[in-house]
C-alpha cells in the first residue's frame, strides 16, 4: 500500500512538472522580462518553439521625449535594454547587403544606423546573462529575417514560400553583423549610404521601429517574396520619400512596375540597381572588413 502511494505521489509529481516544461519550453532564460515563449503561427512548424536564444524580435519597451527603450537589442550573443537619444542624433543610414550562396539570387539586406560624434545608444543589462552590465554604442542594425522553430529546417529561398518560418524584425550591434558577415560567414558583402537628410533618417528608423514592434510576439510569417527582408526594407524608404515609378522597358513601351510583383522588390541582390532608380544611392562604402570600426 505504500508503494503504490508513493509511486501515486511520483506520478503527480511528474505529471505537474510536465506541465511545467509544457508551459515553459519555449523559455531561454530565467530572469528575463522580456521572454516571449513565441511558436510558429502557421504551416509545418505550427505550435512548436520558435528558435530564440539569439533571434528574439525587438520590443518598444518606453518612448518619451527624451528616448526610445527598446528591449532584446543583441550584442556580444546577449540581450540588451537599449536606450537610444530621441531627435536628429544620426548621422547616417546605410543600406548593408550580405550576399551568399548561390550569390547570383541569393542575399538579405539589413539597415545601418550610425550616431553623431557625441550621441551614443546605451545598454543595460536585460537578463541573468549580463544583469547589471552597462555598455555604450554608436552604431546599430535593424533586420527583417526568417526564424526558424527549434524543430525546424535551416534557410532556403523555397523554403521561405513554404510556410516554414517566422518573421522576426531584429535590432543589434554593428560588432554582432560584423562577426556574423565576415568572421563566421565570411560573407562578400556591400555597404551602399542612402542620401537622405537627418530629418529622413530620423524618420525612417522610427517607421521601422514601429513596424518591427508590431511583430513583438511573432505572429506574422515570413516568404521570399512578398514578406521578407528586402521588401520590409523597402516599405521603409517609401514612406521616408514617395520615390520614381519603376518602369520595364518592353519593346519600346514603359510598363509600369507594381511593388511585390517584380524582381526589384524582393531580390535583395538587385538593392544596388534599385536604389539607383529610385534616386536614393549617394555613395558605395568600403565593405565591413575593409572599413575601419568604432569597436
Amino acid at each position: 500500500m505504500k508503494l503504490t502511494f508513493s509511486l501515486v505521489i511520483l506520478f503527480l509529481s511528474l505529471c505537474s512538472f510536465a506541465g511545467l516544461i509544457s508551459e515553459k519550453d519555449c523559455q531561454f532564460f530565467y530572469d528575463d522580462p522580456y521572454e516571449t515563449f513565441s511558436r510558429v503561427p502557421k504551416g509545418k512548424y505550427k505550435g512548436v518553439c520558435l528558435d530564440l536564444e539569439k533571434r528574439r524580435n525587438l520590443k518598444r519597451v518606453t518612448n518619451n521625449q527624451d528616448s526610445l527603450v527598446i528591449a532584446n537589442f543583441l550584442h556580444e550573443g546577449k540581450y540588451w535594454k537599449a536606450s537610444i537619444p530621441n531627435g536628429n542624433i544620426f548621422k547616417r543610414v546605410i543600406l548593408q547587403v550580405e550576399f551568399f550562396p548561390p550569390e547570383w539570387i541569393a542575399a538579405h539586406t539589413q539597415m545601418r544606423f550610425d550616431l553623431k560624434e557625441g550621441k551614443q545608444i546605451t545598454l543595460e543589462g536585460q537578463n541573468e546573462t549580463n544583469k547589471g552590465e552597462i555598455l555604450h554604442l554608436s552604431s546599430l542594425i535593424i533586420s527583417f529575417e526568417a526564424l526558424k522553430s527549434i524543430k525546424g529546417e535551416k534557410y532556403s529561398l523555397f523554403r521561405g514560400l513554404m510556410d516554414r518560418y517566422a518573421l522576426s524584425a531584429r535590432m543589434f550591434s554593428l560588432k554582432t553583423a560584423y562577426n556574423h558577415i565576415v568572421i563566421k560567414k565570411k560573407h562578400k558583402n556591400q555597404q551602399l549610404l542612402l542620401s537622405f537628410n537627418d530629418k529622413q533618417v530620423r524618420t525612417l528608423f522610427d517607421y521601422y521601429v514601429d513596424r518591427a514592434n508590431r511583430n513583438s510576439n511573432h505572429k506574422e510569417m515570413y516568404n521570399t517574396l512578398k514578406n521578407n527582408c528586402t521588401t520590409e526594407i523597402y516599405d521603409g524608404l517609401q514612406f521616408v520619400r514617395r520615390m520614381p515609378k519603376l518602369t520595364l522597358d518592353i519593346f519600346g513601351k514603359e510598363i509600369p512596375l507594381i511593388r511585390k510583383k517584380h524582381f526589384l522588390s524582393f531580390l535583395p541582390v538587385t538593392a544596388r540597381k534599385h536604389l539607383v532608380k529610385r534616386e536614393i544611392l549617394k555613395d558605395i562604402l568600403l565593405p565591413l572588413e575593409k572599413e575601419v570600426l568604432p569597436f
